[in-house]
């Protein structure tokens, strides 16, 4: 039984909304005036229920009784030790299984690798493109590389890019290299990149970064068809979307996982999702699609009136300018001079990201205020190098870090950041 959506203090400390960016305290709104134009507030409505009564349209998940039968003979079929007439009888007793896809699933988590191995190769030659947000889950705390090869392998068959950059760890490890060169070569050719007779490593990690960034641009696979959004899949999300309300952490931990794996796919569903009542389904979406990046673009205008939402104003500043939404850089520049600094700091962060080179002038005067304060200074640096290239935007972070007299694990992400765009340039 799901618990109710208004959590007590307590659990709200837990969930860290006591330090959410922004808080939840009444903000003064930008200067109007700065902005060309008059902005209209947010209106919310119930969301939950819907997408509740979305998800219930999904087939049910077998019973215990019968999803422990299925893991047996998972387990019997695939499992590197046992009877080869035993394990073909099991294997076949599975196709035939009108439910073995949930079998396949559940088998991704199996104690025998060569059993989550099979599991995931299975799940994309049928085609389950449901098991999307589950492959994607468990890859990431998958731990042995020939599992996390097939998964790769199966994500890919199902139209999802969004898993790529594990092949250049798989590269590197000489168990599973050749396999993953394979998989990163068909991707390659299937994206129309010039692959050539005898690639060296480095060509195709080359050829897996810039699959990745056309993923990441686009939310689309690199030649070929999209993700189709079955009955199945679209439950599964708008559950995924339901449960960033819930307490349990890791629930919301796996729907934000999977949101952000399946590319466009979410977008309608979290279009109605950031105008929800409920709070954390609002906030959480509005992190969500900032975590999406430009392919969540068409979203802009559903983000831009929660700059007038105070709990949420520095989470959807943020996610414009992720998202690359062009018609946030006037209220961006105006938050700039906000009495809130938190407020000036998320503006000042985020400029870089939108690509606004109308707002390098205001940054350059906050870099050049040694009064400022130096969260200001340092997101001011940041954005400035993202739109200049590099330049004193990025000597001024390096600067920072040499002198250790700002957090190191930011820096180093901002500088990451920075150096990568740079490089991409």
């Amino acid at each position: 039984m799901r618990r109710a959506t208004n959590p007590p203090a307590a659990l709200a400390l837990l969930l860290g909304v006591a330090t959410f960016p922004g808080g939840c305290s009444e903000r003064a709104a930008p200067d109007e005036a700065a902005t060309g134009e008059e902005r209209a507030g947010p209106t919310f409505a119930p969301r939950l229920a819907e997408f509740r009564a979305l998800e219930a349209k999904g087939t049910p998940a077998p019973d215990e009784e019968t999803l422990a039968n299925l893991d047996e003979l998972v387990g019997v079929a695939f499992s590197d030790v046992g009877d080869a007439s035993l394990s073909r009888r099991a294997e076949a007793r599975l196709e035939r299984h009108e439910q073995r896809g949930f079998a396949f699933e559940d088998g991704l988590k199996h104690e025998d690798p060569a059993v989550r191995a099979q599991c995931a190769w299975r799940l994309g030659e049928m085609g389950r493109v449901a098991a999307i947000p589950v492959l994607f889950w468990r890859l990431r705390y998958e731990i042995d590389n020939t599992v996390r090869l097939w998964m790769v392998d199966a994500l890919s068959r199902l139209g999802t890019d969004a898993h790529v950059d594990v092949l250049i760890e798989l590269l590197d490890d000489g168990r599973t290299a050749e396999g993953a060169a394979e998989v990163a070569l068909r991707l390659a050719r299937a994206a129309g990149e010039e692959v050539g007779d005898d690639p060296s490593w480095d060509d195709v990690k080359e050829l897996v970064a810039r699959i990745r960034d056309r993923w990441r641009a686009t939310g689309l696979p690199a030649g070929r068809d999209p993700i189709e959004l079955d009955p199945e899949l679209e439950a599964r999300l708008a559950g995924c979307v339901a449960d960033l309300t819930e307490y349990q952490l890791r629930l919301v931990d796996y729907a934000r996982t999977a949101l952000t794996g399946v590319g466009a796919l979410p977008l309608p569903l979290l279009r109605r999702s950031l105008s929800a009542e409920e709070f954390y389904l609002r906030f959480h979406s509005i992190e969500v699609v900032r975590d999406i990046g430009r392919p969540a673009a068409s979203l802009g205008d559903a983000l831009l009136p929660l700059l007038e939402d105070p709990p949420c104003r520095v989470v959807a500043m943020e996610a414009l300018g992720e998202i690359g939404y062009a018609p946030a850089e006037a209220p961006l520049r105006a938050a700039l001079a906000d009495p809130d600094p938190e407020v000036r700091v998320a503006a000042a962060g985020a400029l870089g990201p939108l690509g606004a080179p109308g707002a390098v002038e205001d940054l350059r005067r906050i870099l050049a205020d040694e009064g400022a304060d130096l969260d200001l200074r340092v997101r001011a640096a940041f954005s400035l190098a993202l739109l200049e290239g590099g330049g004193d935007g990025l000597l001024f972070l390096a600067e920072r870090r040499r002198a250790e007299d700002y957090h190191a694990p930011t820096l180093n992400e901002l500088l990451d950041r920075v150096r990568s765009a740079v490089d991409e340039g």
